[in-house]
């Protein structure tokens, strides 16, 4: 969970573990549609936050997948197809096809470029198989090239959830908020008279960020 977010639910459940606390004084809080929603922005927030947590696990991880698929491809697989194509088959059709091996992508513009090479080396397989490459050695390529593009599927599914969740995350806290903001009148007058209680309530519900970032109360 990002860190200020982690700041609201903090408060939030600040400010359940208050009124459970003092249930002797404002129990009948608890029937209310205010901690109701309190307590239902709380619980989704925090199963929200797990599938977040598992999003940012996994582009964490696909990172390093990625760029060794990336590396595996172009060093295993084109280049060595690229080094055959260029001393052997000079004028074949689709010889860029044959020859290219960007090194500047690293993305799904690779996995088309490596498809392409796939696609042109089919017809050159008996050759190639001929110089003594493995005989499946266009089918290596085409298998790489669809583990990078698995790879990036992935990746981007992942981004996706994590901004999905984030955003949902986002709205239950604000709806904990919305209900400290109902609470809190009938809280301070329930507190009345009572300075520690008030003290502790002000404490409960306070948002406190960064310096130079002010506290929501």
């Amino acid at each position: 969970m990002h860190r200020k977010q982690q700041l609201v639910l903090d408060s939030l459940r600040r400010v359940q573990g208050c009124l459970d606390t003092h249930a002797d004084v404002v129990g009948p809080l608890k029937d209310t549609e205010a901690r109701k929603q309190l307590d239902a922005a709380v619980d989704a927030a925090i199963a929200k936050a797990e599938g977040q947590r598992t999003a940012e696990n996994s582009l964490a991880g696909s990172k390093a997948t990625t760029k060794a698929l990336v590396s595996d491809l172009k060093v295993n697989h084109m280049t060595p197809i690229a080094k055959f194509a260029r001393a052997n088959l000079r004028g074949a059709p689709d010889f860029n096809k044959l020859t290219n091996v960007p090194h500047n992508l690293i993305g799904h513009s690779l996995v088309i470029v490596a498809r392409a090479m796939a696609t042109s080396a089919l017809p050159y397989a008996a050759a190639l198989t001929k110089a003594q490459f493995p005989a499946d050695t266009v089918q290596q390529l085409a298998t790489a090239a669809d583990a990078l593009n698995s790879a990036l599927d992935a990746r981007v599914a992942a981004q996706s959830q994590r901004v999905e969740t984030t955003g949902q995350i986002r709205q239950e806290l604000a709806l904990g908020r919305e209900a400290v903001a109902m609470l809190d009148p009938i809280v301070i007058k329930m507190f009345a008279g009572q300075k520690g209680l008030l003290s502790a309530w002000r404490t409960a519900k306070r948002v406190s960020l960064t310096a130079g970032e002010a506290a929501v109360p």
